[in-house]
């Protein structure tokens, strides 16, 4: 029975470990950062003089002490802020996860903790290379840098989560104009009639097949899926939810939908129209989108909204 219970809570681990967690952008914020773990491990070692460090007998114990708050810094800026800018298809903020998170602050601190250990065999004549020693650094900095660590995760996850409420929001409102424009001209059209046409725009898409073809009114179209090599088209008829599966990927689908600019790819499998979005939400999960009728949220990608604010009102067409 126990094993049973272990089994199901092991998918769940692994599941919050996949979940979206906000990379930090900010120079300046890692800057400070590094620079204050670096002062908290050389404070740490010079005042509280842990492990025996108030032995060390020598004029420069001070600066060997202080050496080790400077390799922590020098090793969490070369981590945390140079090889991100190197490797910016890893370290992708769209693709960042909790499990990414972990592993890379782990990283860090090990890396920390083989400075240390070969900075400690340099200095100290006295102290030998051995498997014994490496694992009380790895011990030691690990137990060290971990308070480090987790406050600056919690800060991050925290000032990522306010972030993207206020992206939401944002996204959100700027919809609500968006919607206030297209219905001011849609009324606009209505009150000249019967002087004026109201011309209708339409949505043409091609599927693989001769047959496969789909032609409904632009503000019917709510959202596209992505399924193998299979496209899912839902959309409005007669009132009523429907959907309609066209023979073609969504990059596909896409590249047919160019004269449309606010009908965007806003996640790996999914297509959205912004006109038929009735609000954005942000969470530590990351963005959703909320369209009637439809009885499910649409996940997002973190830079949806940037794309959305781009969207002018008067690019939105009946």
């Amino acid at each position: 029975m126990m094993d049973n219970i272990y089994t199901s809570r092991l998918p769940k681990a692994l599941e919050k470990l996949q979940r979206p967690f906000g990379l930090e952008q900010g120079l300046r914020f890692k800057v400070i950062s590094v620079i204050i773990a670096g002062l908290f491990i050389g404070l740490m070692l010079i005042i509280g003089r842990p492990f025996n460090t108030n032995n060390l007998d020598t004029p420069l114990q001070f600066l060997i002490l202080s050496g080790y708050g400077l390799i922590t810094t020098l090793v969490s800026a070369a981590l945390y802020i140079i090889i991100p800018i190197l490797l910016p298809k890893i370290f992708d903020e769209e693709r960042w996860t909790l499990g990414k998170h972990i592993v890379h602050v782990w990283c860090i601190c090990a890396m920390i903790a083989v400075c240390n250990y070969l900075y400690t065999i340099a200095f100290y004549p006295n102290v030998l290379p051995s498997l014994t020693l490496f694992l009380f650094f790895l011990g030691v900095t690990a137990l060290s840098g971990l308070p480090i660590m987790v406050t600056v995760t919690i800060f991050v996850d925290r000032a990522m989560l306010k972030r993207r409420i206020a992206e939401a929001e944002a996204a959100t409102t700027h919809l609500q104009e968006i919607h206030a424009a297209t219905e001011a001209k849609h009324n606009n059209y209505t009150a000249l009639a019967p002087f004026n046409t109201i011309k209708v725009h339409t949505v043409s898409l091609q599927g693989i097949g001769k047959n496969e073809y789909l032609e409904i009114p632009m503000s019917q179209l709510l959202i596209i899926e992505a399924s193998g090599n299979y496209g899912i088209v839902y959309h409005i008829e007669e009132g009523m939810l429907k959907k309609t599966l066209l023979r073609c990927t969504l990059k596909q689908i896409e590249q047919q939908l160019v004269a449309f600019p606010h009908i965007v790819r806003c996640h790996k499998s999914y297509i959205a129209n912004v006109y038929c979005v009735k609000q954005v939400s942000g969470s530590t999960q990351g963005y959703q989108l909320q369209i009637p009728p439809l009885d499910f949220l649409i996940p997002v990608s973190r830079s949806f909204y940037r794309r959305v604010l781009d969207i002018a009102p008067e690019t939105i067409s009946s």
